[in-house]
This record gives structure tokens, C-alpha cells and sequence, in this order.
């Protein structure tokens, strides 16, 4: 096989492209920790918003901040400002939650003016920033609109949405787990995972934090390409690039499958800082389990040389390293 990241010498993206659709009080906390070449393009509907995020950003080269609303319409769109700016939308809402119950909370739903937005797609930001590699969206009851506004989901590794599991808003497309779930399944994705954890919206405060209570109102929801149709034509940029997708959003498991099946690419590859920040984020995980009865650390070591050029850190290498164990920021 011929390896063209050997040929080419790194022309091609080695950047993880990152479109943050609704960045409300910054990048999502899944990206924070990311330690390696990265663009990250910001946007959100509410110019208040974006002048904050570009004072926050306004150091940061790889940011791109863009005002916009996006939709699968061209034109203008009435955005309702609310008395919690974390919940404007261009829809008015439903409040099927329980917990707005309580009048302190359902005051934050309470239209405090309305101005206009200029909508478009996710696909003329494509064209303008370039393909991108993952996608978050979280714009109050218009992810499905989002997500029609893609032509192409070529490049689009994973994503990340709000569903709703109750209707929350009067028209007939609420951005519900079914309907996103269902388009993204047609369109060559699987689900991987939703932010739940048996926490849901209460209906009495007389519960105990160790059990599950309430009701699944709404959460996100993580997709990205079939892994078994993915492996089969994914270049090893793109697999490296989705192996730390999954060791950031809670896929050890995928993101190590993912690694074996590209093992011999990766280990003879050049992607250097790719390669360094998965193989990193690999011995963190293995680390992290390593005491658990039905591990052994020398099969993690073998798995590691398996996909990696770079020395294990066994025993005490791990504790010694600035990289495992930084120094103190006293």
C-alpha cells in the first residue's frame, strides 16, 4: 500500500476542523482539553453574543466567530430574545418540562424583544472555512433545520446534537431524538452515545441523587460514521482524527477498534502530532483501567507497539512524564 502522507509530505488537513453551531459562553467542554492543531469556527444567532465571543477569542487565531443563524432557508429570521439568552430561539416554547413549575424558572422564558437575523447553511460555511471535521449543534427546536441545510456529509466525521424527547415547540419539526436519530441513520451515521445518565427533569424535589428520577425532556445525542463502512475507506488522518473524537466523548472502546483496524497505516505514518495526541489520550485510558481485575497491563503495552512508534510509558516512565504528570501551575 502506498502511503501518500509519506509522498506528500503533509499537505493535506491535518488540522481538526471543528463548527460550533449555538457556542453560547464559548466552545463546548468536550473540546477544552484538545492538545493538538485545531480551527474551531463559532457561531450564533445573537449579536450580543458574538461581540462577547469575540472579546473572549479575540487572542486565539485559530477562532473564527460568525453571526449568523442557521437554517435550510435563505433571508431573514425574527430571533426571540429571552430573559435567559440561553434559551432564544426563533421558536416559541412549549414548556413541557416540569420543572418550569416553579415561577422564578419560567420567568426565564419570557420574550424580552425580537430582532431579526440574517439565516444560512452549514454548507456556505463549508465552502467559505473549508470542510469541517465535527459538528455541534444546539440552537433551541432548529437543529433538524440545521442539519438540512448540509449538502455534503463527506467530510463530517461526527456529530454532536440537542434532541428532545417531549415537544417542546408548536411546529410540527421539534428537533426530536426520532427525527434527528432516523436522518442521520440514512445518512451513514450511528448513534454512539446520549448525555443521560438517568438524571432527568424532576417532578418533585423528593428524590435521592443515587437513583434515576424525572423525565428525559431533552439532551445531546453523539453520532458519527458507521465505523465498519468508515475503516474501509477512511484514510488514516481521518481515523486518528475520529479516534480522538471517541476518547473525548466517552468511546475508549471505538476509538481503540478504530485504531487496530488502521495499525499498520499509523504506525509507519508521519502524522506526528495526530499520532502523539491519540497515542496519548490511549495510555491515559489504559491507565485509567489498568487496576481492574480483567486488564493487564502487558497486553496494553502490546496493543500500544501494536499501532504506535513511540515508547510505551510502563511503570514508572508514566509518573515521570510532564506530559501524564504536568508540573504544578502554582
Amino acid at each position: 500500500m502506498i502511503h501518500w502522507e509519506l509522498l506528500f509530505n503533509i499537505k493535506m488537513d491535518y488540522k481538526i476542523r471543528v463548527l460550533d453551531i449555538g457556542a453560547r459562553y464559548g466552545l463546548h467542554p468536550s473540546w477544552k482539553n484538545l492538545k493538538t492543531d485545531a480551527e474551531f469556527i463559532l457561531v450564533d444567532a445573537d449579536p450580543k453574543e458574538i461581540e462577547r465571543l469575540k472579546e473572549r477569542y479575540k487572542n486565539k487565531k485559530n477562532f473564527f466567530i460568525l453571526h449568523t443563524a442557521i437554517s435550510n432557508k435563505e433571508g431573514m429570521m425574527n430571533l426571540n430574545i429571552l430573559a435567559n439568552p440561553a434559551m432564544n430561539s426563533s421558536q416559541k416554547r412549549i414548556e413541557s418540562s416540569p420543572l418550569f413549575k416553579d415561577e422564578n424558572r419560567s420567568k426565564q422564558t419570557k420574550i424580552s424583544e425580537v430582532i431579526q437575523v440574517e439565516m444560512s447553511s452549514i454548507s456556505k460555511i463549508c465552502k467559505k472555512f473549508g470542510d469541517v471535521d465535527f459538528i455541534k449543534i444546539d440552537i433551541e427546536g432548529c437543529e433538524m433545520e440545521a442539519l438540512e441545510s448540509i449538502e455534503d456529509f463527506s467530510s463530517i466525521l461526527g456529530i454532536r446534537s440537542e434532541v428532545n424527547f417531549a415537544k417542546l415547540y408548536p411546529n410540527d419539526v421539534n428537533s426530536s431524538f426520532s427525527e434527528i436519530h432516523n436522518y442521520l441513520l440514512n445518512k451513514g451515521y450511528m448513534l454512539v452515545n446520549l448525555d443521560y445518565l438517568g438524571k432527568g427533569d424532576a417532578w418533585s424535589s423528593y428524590v435521592s441523587e443515587n437513583t434515576r428520577y424525572g423525565s428525559l425532556v431533552s439532551t445531546d445525542g453523539l453520532w458519527i460514521k458507521d465505523p465498519k463502512k468508515f475503516v474501509k475507506k477512511a484514510s488514516t488522518i481521518e481515523i486518528l482524527k475520529m479516534s480522538i473524537f471517541m476518547f473525548l466523548n466517552n468511546g475508549p472502546d471505538l476509538a481503540i477498534w478504530l485504531l487496530l483496524h488502521k495499525k499498520k497505516d499509523i504506525y509507519n505514518s508521519k502524522l506526528n502530532k495526530l499520532k502523539k495526541y491519540s497515542s496519548e489520550l490511549l495510555v491515559k485510558h489504559f491507565y485509567s483501567i489498568k487496576w481492574s481485575p480483567s486488564q493487564s497491563i502487558k497486553e496494553h503495552e502490546k496493543i500500544f507497539n501494536q499501532i504506535f512508534d513511540f515508547p510505551y510509558p510502563s511503570m514508572n516512565k508514566y509518573n515521570e512524564s510532564e506530559v501524564y504528570n504536568p508540573v504544578e501551575n502554582l
